[in-house]
């Protein structure tokens, strides 16, 4: 199969699988298979770790739930950007300044 045909071929037998080893230091799963088109036996998907991995499949899930519901390519290329956890510290710690 081809790309135009729409069909995907099975990566080549050379590209090594990446297990990720999660935090507990038992629990493992098999990484993302993401050949480099440059160097074929080369898994791009072997820089990930178990949080990385989680923030891939939650990205994957945004993705789906915005093509699912119309979304514009604005909306699904919005760059990701961590909660602001820190803000609510701040905030208060400028309250207690002003108090």
């Amino acid at each position: 199969p081809s790309a135009p045909g729409g069909g995907r071929p099975p990566p080549i037998a050379a590209l090594p699988l990446h297990i990720i080893l999660h935090s507990d230091g038992q629990t493992t799963e098999v990484g993302p298979s993401i050949e480099d088109p440059f160097r074929r036996s080369s898994n791009l998907g072997s820089c990930m770790n178990a949080t990385s991995f989680e923030r891939l499949r939650g990205e994957f899930g945004r993705a789906c739930q915005l093509c699912s519901s119309g979304a514009s390519l604005t909306q699904l290329l919005e760059p990701w950007a961590p909660p602001e956890c820190g803000a609510d510290i701040a905030e208060k710690d400028g309250n207690d300044e002003a108090a």
